[in-house]
């Protein structure tokens, strides 16, 4: 049985790889609701199963007209609700399997046959037939399901979205430095409030797609909206970093969104940022998710605690899951003197919904 979601007249098959809802372009599912996120929700099977999960969304999702909260099952006719467009699964008949005869009686009748042409000639005494080989039968290829992005090509694309932020000041000199995530194709970034706070000037440098380079510097941003509680910004690129003015579209690689509400202690987390002990380039660090503890702020997962190294410079960078998506930011590292071991502190990406949602 395979599924198709219906959306505005349209059907969108749903695989393994699923389908993103929302009303940014780089979605499988685009729609023009002002009432939606950017990305709102996500469509998968697993298995046999249909899945429905909120991305974070400022409004939430709704299946039956019942909000979610996590992951959630779905069944043929359920009414999925996001903004004001109401999305419904259905399940299709699937592909008849290719109708071929059984294989045993035609073995048994070509073996009858060999059989009575070696026995006649054995007693005939004349040479053995040739028997001309069966015919091959070439089958259609059957398209295979698409698999989802290698390891590598995840982590690439988080790469080119990790920016490097130099804050300076009236002078022009430095004044604080970290780095950043690229949110939105229109030079949208995220990043701690502390990288950027005071900076008169603030020069992006961008990956290129050769690993062994440094970023170049490439743009000038400035402060969209911050919080500064929770120690979050989001900036704008505005020009070229020598004032030019900026193309009529940008398309730098936005990283996709993820949902941090739905991680685990032990979850695989990767991190990517410039901390100053890495050098130029970008450096990549590996962990767990070790736990979570509130902020004082009023949220009971204020903090995603981590065992991945986390050093200055990392602060307002990427960490992204297993399947490649944002879902914290890296803002600060604890270590006790009479301990061996450091534990970093991301901000879970949901937090910052208030300010993504000021991107268009």
């Amino acid at each position: 049985m395979a599924f198709v979601l219906i959306a505005a007249g349209k059907q969108y098959p749903v695989g393994p790889r699923g389908l993103r809802i929302g009303r940014e372009p780089g979605n499988e599912v685009v729609l023009a609701d002002g009432e939606m996120s950017r990305h709102h929700a996500r469509v998968w099977m697993q298995g046999t199963q249909v899945y429905v999960q909120d991305l974070g969304s400022k409004n939430g999702t709704f299946v039956n007209e019942v909000r979610i909260s996590g992951p959630q099952a779905l069944q043929p006719g359920d009414r999925v609700r996001v903004g004001h467009t109401t999305l419904q699964l259905t399940a299709v008949p699937g592909a008849a399997p290719v109708s071929r005869p059984s294989p045993l009686l035609p073995l048994i009748l070509i073996a009858g046959v060999g059989l009575a042409l070696i026995m006649g000639a054995l007693l005939l005494g004349g040479p053995w037939p040739i028997l001309a080989p069966e015919p091959t039968i070439t089958l259609p290829a059957i398209s295979q399901p698409t698999s989802p992005p290698a390891e590598q090509e995840l982590v690439e694309r988080a790469r080119l979205a990790t920016v490097l932020i130099i804050a300076l000041d009236a002078f022009g000199d430095e004044m604080n430095g970290g780095s950043g995530s690229l949110v939105g194709p229109d030079g949208y970034i995220l990043t701690n409030f502390h990288v950027v706070e005071g900076g008169d000037t603030l020069v992006i440098s961008v990956n290129t797609t050769d690993q062994n380079e440094p970023p170049q510097a490439t743009y000038l941003a400035e402060i969209v909206d911050w919080d500064a509680d929770l120690d979050l910004a989001l900036l704008r690129v505005v020009s070229r970093e020598d004032g030019r003015q900026l193309p009529a579209s940008l398309n730098l690689p936005a990283i996709p969104i993820g949902d941090s509400d739905v991680l685990r202690i032990g979850d695989a987390i990767t991190i990517l940022g410039f901390p100053d002990v890495g050098g130029a380039t970008v450096t990549l660090t590996r962990g767990t998710v070790a736990g979570f503890h509130d902020d004082g702020l009023g949220h009971e997962r204020g903090w995603i605690k981590t065992d991945a190294e986390i050093s200055p410079g990392n602060s307002g960078g990427v960490t992204i899951n297993e399947a490649g998506e944002l879902i914290g930011v890296p803002t600060f590292v604890s270590a006790e003197a009479h301990t061996l071991g450091r534990i970093g502190g991301l901000r879970p990406i949901n937090l910052a919904w208030p300010l993504l949602s000021r991107i268009p």
